[in-house]
C-alpha cells in the first residue's frame, strides 16, 4: 500500500515573473503550474525549493512532472518535460469519448 505524503501543488493563473515573486516569500509549496502570459518552460525551475512549470499556449504542449518526495513532503528527486502534441502523439480514446459526451459548444 502507497502512503499518501503531504505534498501542495498550486494552479496559479499567473506569469512566471510573479511566481518568482510569490514564490520568494512563500515556504510549502512543492509545485507550482503557472498559466498566463503563455510562456513554455520545458524543464522544471526550481524556486524557493519550489518547482515551476509552464505548459505554453494553445494546447500545443502537455506536461510531465514526476516527483520523489520524502516522509515529510518534501521534494527530494523530480523529472519533467513538456511533450509537444503533434502528429507523432497518438489520440487518447478515453478523451475523445469524453469530448463526444460533452457536445458541440
Amino acid at each position: 500500500m502507497r502512503k499518501l505524503l503531504p505534498v501542495v501543488v498550486v494552479l496559479a493563473h499567473i506569469g512566471y515573473a510573479e511566481a518568482v515573486e510569490l514564490l520568494e516569500a512563500v515556504e510549502g509549496v512543492n509545485v507550482m503550474v503557472v498559466a498566463h502570459e503563455g510562456e513554455l518552460i520545458s524543464t522544471p525551475v526550481k524556486v524557493n525549493g519550489t518547482l515551476v512549470v509552464s505548459g505554453g499556449r494553445q494546447g500545443k504542449y502537455v506536461g510531465q512532472l514526476q516527483i520523489v518526495a520524502d516522509t515529510a513532503g518534501q521534494t527530494i528527486e523530480y523529472q519533467g518535460r513538456a511533450v509537444e502534441l503533434d502528429e507523432q502523439v497518438g489520440e487518447d480514446p478515453t478523451m475523445l469519448e469524453l469530448i463526444a459526451r460533452r457536445g458541440p459548444r
